[in-house]
């Protein structure tokens, strides 16, 4: 069984109902957080993720949910009992860790989903969905800027890289400035053209897409497993 061969509603959906449970279940205990974090790392290993870099972009989240991790500590402290602050500090301590992992264990989802989907699946997974053809067309074309921007940004480099190759970074904080406006309208006029060329080919404002074929056995392993897990955490807790 694999999670790259499962049909991408079928992942997204599991991601939906992972980070939806992992909500309810927040602030998480330490022996649930470790039963979460394994089952994610499971799954990772199984689709052949680079863990470094899936590991190293979860961690962006850190600072800013212990920064709202740390109200819960102040509300501990606050509404405590006055003679005993260690105890409350500890408590306030204990939810503030365990909404922090909560955070991290959603965004480690979202992470496995976005690197074992392309855009396209991704998009083709909200179609079948139902997600309005206006918001998907938006979305659509948001991916296809930023890749523009992308290429752009990448052919700006090497021509700076090929005119002044002794530049230092000094002088290449000077410029930068100039360049990121060069860019930018690079991208936008290339965008036009894009734009002009969908409409030549007959774009009439919803991307075409297969229809989605029915879920299979594969599919309902996918969404049944982290409901399951979730479930068993529950009665546990229970």
């Amino acid at each position: 069984m694999s999670l790259r061969r499962s049909d991408p509603r079928a992942r997204m959906l599991a991601t939906l109902v992972l980070v939806g449970g992992i909500a309810l279940l927040s602030p998480l205990k330490p022996a649930e957080a470790g039963a979460l974090f394994g089952f994610l790392l499971v799954a990772a290993l199984q689709a052949e993720v680079p863990l470094g870099i899936w590991l190293a972009r979860s961690l962006a989240v850190l600072p800013v949910a212990a920064s709202l991790a740390l109200f819960s500590i102040l509300r501990e402290v606050a509404l405590g009992n006055p003679t005993d602050p260690l105890r409350s500090w500890l408590a306030g301590g204990s939810t503030a860790l365990g909404l922090v992992a909560s955070a991290w264990l959603c965004v480690l989802a979202c992470l496995l989903l976005s690197l074992v989907s392309p855009p396209a699946d991704l998009l083709g997974a909200m179609k079948g969905l139902g997600m309005p053809s206006g918001l998907l067309g938006v979305l659509w074309f948001l991916f296809r800027f930023a890749e523009t921007l992308r290429e752009q940004l990448r052919a700006m480099r090497r021509a700076l890289a090929c005119r002044a190759p002794g530049l230092g970074p000094r002088g290449q904080v000077r410029i930068f400035g100039n360049l990121a406006g060069a860019m930018l309208l690079r991208a936008h006029d290339r965008g036009h053209r894009v734009h002009a060329a969908m409409m030549a080919r007959g774009f009439q404002g919803e991307m075409p897409m297969a229809p989605p074929p029915p879920l299979g056995r594969l599919d309902l392993w996918t969404l049944g497993l982290p409901f399951l897990t979730l479930l068993a955490l529950a009665l546990a807790r229970a």
